[in-house]
C-alpha cells in the first residue's frame, strides 16, 4: 500500500507523447454478490485498443492484484508523460470518510481499518488524473448492492472533490461504452454529457471546445500540439489557478500573455470574486452542513442535510441572499454566515417557544386523562392511559401498578396457568399470546395478553418504517460526537435522554418522541432530517 501511494507522488505532469488506460472489472466476488455488469469491461478494452491506447486491465482481481496493476500504470504514465488518461473501475464500490474505494474479488468481514488490504483506492488515481487538465477522463460503474461495515458506507454516493480538469462519468456499462464512443469520435465534454444515455451522470470538467479525441494531433509539432491542447483545456476551466498552471508548464508560451489577462480579469468579475471569497472560508464539511441546517429552519430547500454545496444548496442561499438584499450569488461570505446562523437562532427560538406552549398543553390533557382514568388505579383504565400516552407523564406509574397486578396474579393463579403464561411471555409473539387466549380465555392474565398482541401488532405493522428511519438517522448522526451533542440538544429542550454518553437507550428514544410531539414532527423515536434542523439548528 505504501508504494502504491509512492508512485502517485511522484507523478508530475510532462509533455504527451501516449495514450495510457487502466480498467478494472470485479463480477464475481468470494464473499459479496456477483456484479454482471462488470463483465463489459472487455468492451471497453476493445474500443480503447482500436483507438490506440495502451491498456492495464484486469478481471476478477484481488486488492493486492489491483493495486500491483495500478503500480504498473503508474510507472508508465511518469515515463511515457501520456497525451491521454483514461480509468474505468466497475464492481462494488465502498465509501469511507466520503472517500471511495473498489473491493477486491476477496474483500470479506469489511470495516474502515481494513481496506488497505480489500480494496484499491480510487482518489489518488484522480489527483494522477489532474496533471492532464481536459485530456484526463475517470468512469466508474459501480454496483447497487455493496457490502458494509464498520465505519463505512456501503453504497456509492458520489466523488465530492473533483480534482480540476477530469471529466467524471459514473453509470451502468453499457451506457459508459457508448459514452467512451462518443468521446472518441472527437465531441467536446459538454456535448456529450448532454447526449449521454439515461442513467450516466457526470460532474468535473464538462467544456465545449475540449474533447477527448486524439485527431487533433496527427499534424504538426508534436509540442506545439500538445501546448494549445493544454491551452485549450485551461481556457475550458477557465479559473485563476487554470491559467497560473498555464504559465508554470508554458512560462514563455505562445498564449502567456492571454493567461496573464485572463487571470487580471477574472479578479474583477463579481460571480468569480464571490464563489473565491467563499473558498478562502476552506469550510469544513460540517461548517456547510451547519449552514444547510441554517437555511433548511428558515424554509429554504437545500435538498439534503450532507456536506455537498450542489445546486439545492446554490439554489436555497441565492434566494436567501436575495431576500435578504445581499447580491444573490449563490456564494456565501463571513458576514452573510453570521447573518444566516442569528436568523435561525431566532428562528430556533421561535420554534421552541411554540414548543414549549404545546408542551404545556399536551401536558394539561395527559393530566386530566390520567385523572379520568389511571388515576383510579383499575386495570382497564391503566391499560386506557399507556394506549393513549405510552410516553405520558405517569406511564411509569401506570406500568409499575400493572406489573404489581400481575404479580398478584401470579400468587393466585393455578400453577399450570402461571406457568404457560411464563413460557407465552419468554416466546413473546401474537401465535404464542392467542394460544394462551385459547386456552384460558377467562384467564387472570387475558387484559396483558391482549395488550401484548396490539403492541405486537402496532411493531409489525411498522417494522418497515422504523427501519427506514434507522437508516436515516444513520446517515444524519454520525459518530459518537454526533450522538453526544443531541443528547445535549435534547436535555437542553426539557426532555430527558437518560445519561449523556452518545448510546441512544429506550429512554433516549422516548425523549426524541417527547421532543418530536412538541414539535409537530412525524413521531418515529429516531432523528430525520427535519428532526435533527430543529434539534441542532439553533445551536
Amino acid at each position: 500500500m505504501k508504494l502504491f501511494y509512492a508512485f502517485l507522488l511522484t507523478v508530475i505532469a510532462t509533455p504527451a507523447v501516449s495514450d495510457i488506460a487502466l480498467v478494472i472489472g470485479n463480477r464475481s466476488y468470494d464473499e459479496a454478490p456477483r456484479v454482471s455488469d462488470a463483465s463489459r469491461v472487455r468492451d471497453t478494452v476493445a474500443i480503447l485498443q482500436e483507438d490506440g491506447f495502451q491498456v492495464f486491465d484486469g478481471r476478477d482481481m484481488t486488492a493486492e492484484q489491483m493495486q500491483n496493476l495500478a503500480g504498473e500504470w503508474l510507472t508508465e504514465v511518469n515515463e511515457g508523460s501520456p497525451d491521454r488518461i483514461f480509468v474505468l473501475l466497475a464492481g462494488h464500490v465502498v465509501m469511507r470518510d466520503d472517500r471511495p474505494y473498489l473491493l477486491g474479488v476477496a474483500a470479506d468481514e469489511l470495516s474502515a481499518f481494513s481496506l488497505g488490504r480489500d480494496a484499491l483506492p480510487i482518489t489518488p488515481l484522480l489527483r494522477v488524473m489532474s496533471d492532464n487538465p481536459g485530456r484526463a477522463v475517470f468512469m466508474l460503474s459501480p454496483s447497487d448492492d455493496a457490502p458494509t461495515g464498520p465505519g463505512l458506507v456501503g453504497a456509492y454516493q458520489g466523488i465530492e472533490d473533483v480534482p480540476q480538469g477530469i471529466a467524471i462519468a459514473d453509470g451502468d456499462m453499457r451506457g459508459l461504452n457508448s459514452v467512451l464512443e462518443t468521446l472518441l469520435e472527437g465531441r467536446s465534454y459538454r456535448d456529450m454529457a448532454v447526449t449521454s444515455p439515461r442513467g450516466v451522470s457526470f460532474r468535473g470538467f464538462l467544456g465545449s471546445s475540449g474533447n477527448f479525441s486524439g485527431a487533433e494531433q496527427s499534424d504538426g509539432d508534436a509540442t506545439g500540439s500538445v501546448e494549445q491542447g493544454y491551452w485549450r483545456a485551461i481556457q475550458d476551466l477557465d479559473t485563476q489557478d487554470g491559467y497560473r498552471a498555464y504559465l508554470r508548464a508554458y512560462p514563455r508560451g505562445q498564449y502567456a500573455d492571454d493567461a496573464n489577462r485572463q487571470i487580471i480579469a477574472l479578479r474583477d468579475e463579481p460571480e468569480r470574486a464571490a464563489r473565491e471569497t467563499e473558498d478562502d472560508l476552506e469550510l469544513s464539511r460540517d461548517d456547510r452542513r451547519q449552514i444547510q441546517r441554517d437555511l433548511t429552519l428558515l424554509e429554504y430547500n437545500t435538498r439534503g442535510i450532507d456536506g455537498i454545496f450542489g445546486p439545492g444548496t446554490r439554489g436555497a442561499l441565492t434566494a436567501w441572499q436575495r431576500e435578504n438584499g445581499y447580491e444573490d450569488t449563490g456564494f456565501i461570505s463571513r458576514p452573510q454566515i453570521v447573518a444566516l446562523r442569528e436568523q435561525a437562532r431566532a428562528r430556533a427560538a421561535v420554534l421552541e417557544e411554540e414548543a414549549r406552549v404545546r408542551r404545556e398543553e399536551q401536558e394539561r390533557e395527559d393530566r386530566a386523562y390520567w385523572q379520568e382514568t389511571g388515576d383510579s388505579g383499575d386495570e382497564e383504565d391503566l391499560r386506557a392511559y399507556l394506549e393513549r400516552y405510552p410516553d405520558g407523564l405517569f406511564s411509569d406509574e401506570a406500568k409499575e401498578q400493572l406489573e404489581e397486578y400481575e404479580a398478584e396474579k401470579r400468587a393466585t393463579a393455578e400453577v399450570a396457568e402461571r406457568e404457560f403464561w411464563d413460557e407465552v411471555k419468554e416466546r413473546n409473539t401474537i401465535d404464542a399470546y392467542r394460544d394462551y387466549l385459547r386456552r384460558y380465555p377467562d384467564g387472570l392474565f387475558v387484559p396483558a395478553a391482549q395488550a401484548a398482541i396490539t403492541e405486537l401488532e402496532q411493531g409489525s405493522r411498522n417494522e418497515a418504517e422504523v427501519d427506514r428511519a434507522w437508516q436515516e438517522e444513520r446517515n444524519i448522526v454520525r459518530g459518537q460526537i454526533a450522538r453526544l451533542l443531541a443528547e445535549q440538544a435534547l436535555a437542553a429542550n426539557g426532555t430527558d435522554p437518560g445519561r449523556i454518553d452518545g448510546e441512544f437507550t429506550d429512554k433516549t428514544r422516548r425523549a426524541i418522541r417527547d421532543f418530536q410531539r412538541n414539535r409537530n414532527l412525524p413521531v418515529t423515536g429516531y432523528i430525520s432530517q427535519d428532526t435533527a434542523v430543529q434539534l441542532l439548528g439553533g445551536r
